[in-house]
């Protein structure tokens, strides 16, 4: 999805890494897989890890890259995406605070005798700052330098509960930082989760859209990677 343009490293504890080697194995001159051991995480990853990984300027120290894209597991890059311009500081799929999705259960008597329905409501977004909508960093575009730099100035400050995407967002702002961030229409074009855009990723929107709206992100990217593979004979 980057027109092989571009290279994948892939994080995880060493004992791991053979594992990831052997599976990557045919794919291996665009990978580089490297440890975490440097930052203490020898086994399993997890949320709170992660976060406290992702708010540590040591990490973002070791990335040499202008610009990065993060890449979680539940993440899918529906077409490829133009490198060119994916020159901000920081993108990732838009937040959609006060929102609220409902979900329909029918419910049951004892003797399993349809009674009726129940509805089950959701409030989105409920943790993101007021009037802060970049973004989900599970499918980010992120300046290393930017992100080393609100670490140095602001980790300490950080609870240990605090998402790091949301502990970025609250940050990026700032007027010393003079980061170059995308705009609302930007956001939309780029990536999606918790509202339907006809995007060029999605990170995790199963959660949030309804059936016909995931379907049409899936089959949008199965053609593109019809036309790739024909592309490549």
């Amino acid at each position: 999805m980057t027109r092989l343009q571009a290279t994948v490293t892939i994080y995880t504890p060493n004992s791991k890494k053979e594992a990831f080697f052997q599976l990557l194995e045919p794919f291996s001159r665009f990978i580089t897989i490297k440890t975490l051991d440097d930052f203490g995480i020898t086994d399993s990853l997890g949320w709170n890890k992660y976060n406290t990984l992702f708010k540590s300027a040591d990490f973002w120290k070791t990335l040499t890259g202008e610009h990065v894209l993060i890449f979680q597991p539940d993440a899918l890059v529906i077409q490829p995406l133009e490198l060119e311009e994916l020159h901000y500081d920081f993108a990732g799929p838009p937040w959609n605070k006060g929102r609220i999705t409902s979900c329909e259960f029918p419910t049951y008597d004892p003797t399993l005798t349809r009674t009726g329905s129940q509805w089950a409501n959701q409030a989105l977004c409920q943790t993101v700052p007021d009037h802060t909508n970049n973004g989900n960093g599970g499918l980010s575009i992120r300046n290393p330098r930017v992100m080393q730099a609100i670490c140095e100035q602001h980790s300490h400050a950080s609870p240990d509960t605090e998402a790091e995407d949301i502990f970025f967002a609250r940050h990026l702002n700032d007027p010393n930082l003079n980061a170059k961030l995308p705009s609302q229409a930007v956001l939309n074009r780029l990536f999606n989760e918790s509202s339907y855009s006809d995007s060029s990723g999605f990170h995790g929107s199963w959660y949030y859209l309804d059936a016909s709206e995931q379907a049409r992100l899936y089959e949008k990217h199965a053609k593109h990677v019809i036309g790739m593979l024909l592309g490549l004979g």
